[in-house]
């Protein structure tokens, strides 16, 4: 069944709010935190999690 969102204004752009609980069985289910998206535009907007690797900068 697809989420159906408003597009909201933020400056002059629109935006899509992510709902918290799709982002917290996301971030659950990653064992961390959303921080990057994938966007795919076919006449359907498809938004996918990307998993992030650990910086390697910061490594003690």
């Amino acid at each position: 069944m697809p989420l159906k969102r408003k597009l909201i204004r933020v400056g002059n752009s629109r935006a899509i709010v992510i709902p918290p609980d799709w982002l917290k069985y996301h971030e659950d289910k990653m064992g961390q935190p959303v921080e990057t998206m994938s966007m795919e535009v076919n006449n359907v907007i498809t938004l996918a999690v990307e998993e992030t690797k650990p910086d390697e900068s910061q490594k003690p």
